[in-house]
């Protein structure tokens, strides 16, 4: 959503909830044959792992490759730092798929984002969430 009365681009989802700061957006456009892909995400808004200055708000979130097969499903009470720790830790799971990007949804109460998660991994079943 672009904030074309001021004339800035800046980027919000759903009730004003800040994903990410930045002065032109980061999101990604997707392919119409891609969005099966991501049809369980509420906010279906993608956006580019490595570019993208992440704001500190909990969220759920997936973690998808290049052709937008998701790799990874977490949770985190700071989606900044999480962002951070993900791209930091080299020896995780998902960059062996190559992590490209990201879809999040804010979500503030930890038990309903746990759930969530939860939800998101069975219906997924991501590579680095198996046991």
């Amino acid at each position: 959503m672009l904030d074309q009365e001021r004339g800035s681009p800046h980027v919000a989802i759903k009730l004003g909830h800040l994903i990410y700061h930045a002065e032109r957006p980061t999101s990604i456009q997707i392919m119409h044959c891609q969005k099966d892909k991501i049809s369980m995400f509420t906010n279906q808004q993608v956006y580019d792992l490595s570019n993208t200055v992440w704001n500190e708000v909990p969220a759920a979130y997936g973690i998808f490759n290049r052709q937008m097969q998701i790799i990874y499903i977490g949770q985190t009470d700071n989606l900044k730092r999480r962002m951070a720790e993900h791209q930091c830790n080299l020896l995780h799971c998902m960059h062996r798929y190559g992590p490209t990007y990201v879809l999040a949804e804010v979500i503030y109460n930890e038990a309903t984002r746990c759930a969530r998660e939860r939800e998101l991994i069975l219906a997924y079943r991501p590579p680095c969430n198996q046991r």
